[in-house]
């Protein structure tokens, strides 16, 4: 196995420590949510992804992999070594890109995938900074950022626009919001150029953004503009905006919580209160990489 992808699976285990959950949570699902959230729990020999479900409030595991997307068709695309697709139980696996061929398109690890609206291409970002963007079916690749000349950091995260162009942060090098082209062979910051904002998540109507900047979430238009804080709390460890599949909420990770919020700003709601199942069995949520909520 690759240093990097060790590296990676060593940053998913999440440290056991106390926290703390309400006495009065609600037995079943309490948050009124649509869909269910796929994350990465407590490892044995690999990342294990499980599914909460949040209109029932059952939590259980799905399987070996990290960093799970959901697909239309109710497979998922994950980690686990190799870029894989995988159906809901996580058993036979389909091998979209390897780690361990000898093509220098291959060799940087994978991280963060996403597929795109249609269907037929998964964006992905790497250990080294650069995105990718590769065919579904094949593994072709079909696109690639690029580190900027002269500059020490690329681009992260990839997400999708529901038109089919991808929004990525930039590295410390280079700063900012960067949204591509429908034909996706180049980028164009449209943030009013903020120092360092990260994890970016576009709505699922493709309106708006949400990010992380200096530990917060904020959310901003796809054309820059209505720049908003989504959280205020006193900490700082705010990150991995994800949407609901209506676009209503946002849920994030916040210390070793998972909250959610109103889109439009209200008052936050703490899962481990909302559903005890999870908290009974993630004290902890710690993800090294994105979740999901489909």
């Amino acid at each position: 196995m690759p240093l990097a992808y060790r590296h990676l699976i060593a940053l998913a285990l999440p440290i056991v420590i106390a926290a703390c959950s309400s006495s009065s949570a609600p037995a079943g699902g309490g948050g009124n949510l649509p869909g269910a959230i796929y994350y990465v729990g407590n490892l044995g020999v690999g990342s294990e992804i499980w599914k909460l479900d949040l209109t029932t409030g059952d939590d259980g595991k799905l399987g070996i992999g990290s960093m799970p997307d959901r697909t239309k068709e109710g497979t998922f695309i994950l980690v686990d070594v190799d870029l894989i697709e995988a159906p809901n139980d996580l058993t036979s696996r389909r091998v979209i890109l390897k780690t361990d061929t000898a093509t220098e398109l291959s060799v940087h690890g994978f991280n963060n995938p996403q597929v795109s609206p249609d269907g037929t291409r998964v964006a992905y970002s790497t250990n080294d900074n650069l995105v990718f963007v590769a065919a579904r079916d094949t593994g072709v690749i079909a696109a690639r950022f690029d580190m900027v000349p002269d500059v020490t950091s690329g681009f992260y995260r990839p997400t999708w626009t529901p038109d089919g162009r991808i929004v990525v942060a930039g590295g410390f090098g280079n700063q900012g919001l960067f949204v591509s082209d429908v034909g996706l062979t180049q980028l164009t910051r449209f943030d009013p150029m903020l120092a360092q904002p990260s994890d970016p998540a576009v709505s699922p109507d493709g309106t708006k953004v949400a990010f992380v900047l200096n530990g917060k979430v904020y959310v901003i238009g796809l054309d820059g503009q209505n720049l908003t804080p989504l959280t205020d709390e006193d900490n700082d460890g705010d990150s991995l905006p994800t949407w609901s599949p209506d676009g209503a909420h946002i849920a994030y990770a916040s210390g070793s919580h998972l909250h959610v919020k109103p889109a439009g700003g209200g008052t936050a709601q703490d899962f481990f209160d909302l559903y005890p199942q999870f908290y009974a069995n993630h004290p902890v949520f710690a993800p090294s990489g994105q979740f999901n909520w489909s």
